[in-house]
């Protein structure tokens, strides 16, 4: 009889914790117009509420670590209340039974209810000791980072072309700060449409860009780039631009690189160039710089002034020759 008691708490100790994940991977695997039992379809078939809230969460988490943290604090909440459960039945079959192997197996089962509570306990000190977000809280409200660092476009080379041969980037953007709008504050209403097909061009309109293709090599990997942001700017011929009152951005690399300084094939290989010694920590600074979008315009701006139009982005005229006329 004893051993089928100690069968059952094992077997419904399992069966809680097999329930609590099955539910969640349910919540996960709800998607589009279906309804999953515990879960209610919102108004833009985007989000799901939960009929009952789990722990913090109203809503079935997109990020599953938001999940786990949540049924780890339940799990051992129900660890520690079983724990008691089982101490109590102990100390009550200890204090019932007269015979010496009763009260052994009483103590026996006091003595694993503690190691569990002890190792149950143990997991969730341990982790965070690591680290408490692990454990929910600040985990939980962790958004991605919205910069990102991809390879540069090879200025229309390989893009889909246009029934006149221009690339199909070779065209205004449609909003954000390289829209026409925007750029008609900088460049001036008569070069705005250029620009933007420019900006287009080199990123996309795309913000914190780091080149794939404008990088010296070596290293091969590719981890050294000097042209930033939406109008990739380039740092080891322009770097004077960059500079402010505590911060030389100016003769960071061995030379200021230009065409001639591409390894063939160009856009694969990069450039003959390296960074100074000592002046690491200045290019991260100064790559910051550029990486920043109102710094970029305003570096832009001063480009096209300074060379009367867009010569510091001729790379761009043969897969957009439309927007240097």
């Amino acid at each position: 009889m004893r051993k089928n008691k100690k069968n059952f708490y094992s077997k419904l100790l399992i069966m809680i914790l097999f329930l609590s994940f099955s539910v969640g991977f349910v919540a996960f695997a709800a998607d589009g117009p279906t309804l999953i039992e515990g879960i209610k379809q919102t108004v833009n078939n985007d989000e799901y509420d939960l009929l009952a809230p789990l722990g913090e969460l109203e809503q079935a988490p997109r990020n599953i670590g938001d999940y786990f943290n949540v049924i780890f604090n339940i799990a051992i909440g129900l660890c520690a209340v079983l724990a008691v459960v089982m101490i109590v039945i102990g100390g009550i079959q200890y204090m019932g039974s007269e015979s010496i192997f009763g009260k052994t197996e009483a103590k026996g089962q006091i003595t694993r209810a503690i190691l569990g509570l002890i190792i149950a306990l143990g997991s969730f000190a341990l982790l965070n000791t690591i680290n408490p977000d692990l454990l929910g809280g600040k985990g939980a409200s962790v958004k991605a980072v919205s910069g990102e660092i991809v390879p540069l476009y090879d200025r229309g080379a390989n893009d889909p072309k246009q029934a006149n041969g221009e690339s199909v980037r070779c065209t205004p953007v449609l909003s954000g700060p390289c829209s026409v709008e925007n750029l008609a504050k900088i460049f001036g209403p008569e070069n705005a449409e250029a620009m933007s097909k420019i900006c287009n061009m080199e990123s996309s309109g795309r913000e914190n860009l780091a080149s794939g293709t404008d990088y010296c090599n070596p290293p091969a990997d590719k981890s050294l780039p000097f042209s930033f942001g939406l109008f990739q700017v380039n740092l080891a011929a322009n770097g004077g631009l960059a500079s402010t009152s505590g911060l030389d951005c100016s003769n960071l690399f061995d030379r200021s690189v230009s065409s001639k300084d591409a390894i063939e094939p160009k856009y694969n290989n990069g450039f003959n160039c390296k960074l100074k010694p000592g002046k690491e920590a200045t290019y991260t600074a100064c790559k910051n710089r550029l990486l920043d979008t109102n710094t970029n315009l305003t570096i832009a701006k001063n480009l096209f002034l300074n060379s009367n139009g867009m010569n510091n982005w001729v790379g761009d005229k043969k897969y957009c020759a439309s927007a240097f006329k």
